[in-house]
């Protein structure tokens, strides 16, 4: 029992076109699988980068609010004794623009973090800064007498963590 040669030649390429068929479909869903991905993957970059950024912000808002504290206890530390280094370690601004502050904050709480600040700022130049921009390790007179250098340091020291402890207070209420 022999076959034609054309019988077998049909034979043989029925297999081959079936062989390609089938591969052809397996190939097809694969890059449909692989186009999907690829859509999949179009989406989750974009929200990546919103995750990201407002994770960034957060941790802006986040900075900032922890520098207030800073200031905050600095100035505290002052009340009773000195501790220049407090001073001396704090920048004299929390290093962002206006813009992006309000980017961050409500217009309320930026402006109370503005105003934040600036006291600090001033309480800053008039008590701790030398003429040559130092910060100021000695100062004249007693602990209790307000007429002394040293004795309005440290009441305005008390004077404004008190103010400073408002204005957290509100900047909490806001935030």
């Amino acid at each position: 029992m022999f076959f034609n040669p054309i019988t077998v030649m049909l034979i043989c390429t029925s297999i081959v076109l079936i062989t390609i068929f089938i591969t052809y479909k397996h190939v097809k869903k694969k890059i449909q699988l692989l186009l999907n991905e690829i859509t999949d993957l179009k989406v989750p970059i974009s929200l990546v980068q919103s995750e990201i950024q407002k994770s960034v912000q957060e941790e802006s808002r986040t900075h900032v609010l922890i520098m207030l504290y800073r200031l905050r206890e600095a100035v505290g530390k002052q009340q009773e004794q000195l501790h220049p280094r407090y001073i001396e370690q704090l920048p004299m601004t929390h290093g962002l623009s206006e813009v992006e502050l309000s980017h961050l904050f409500s217009g309320e709480a930026a402006l109370i973090i503005h105003q934040y600040w600036a006291s600090y700022r001033s309480y800053v130049e008039k008590y701790w800064l030398t003429d040559s921009g130092q910060i100021k390790t000695i100062f004249q007179g007693k602990n209790n007498d307000l007429n002394t250098e040293l004795g309005q340091l440290h009441f305005d020291s008390q004077k404004l963590v008190i103010y400073f402890d408002q204005m957290i207070s509100k900047l909490n209420s806001l935030t």
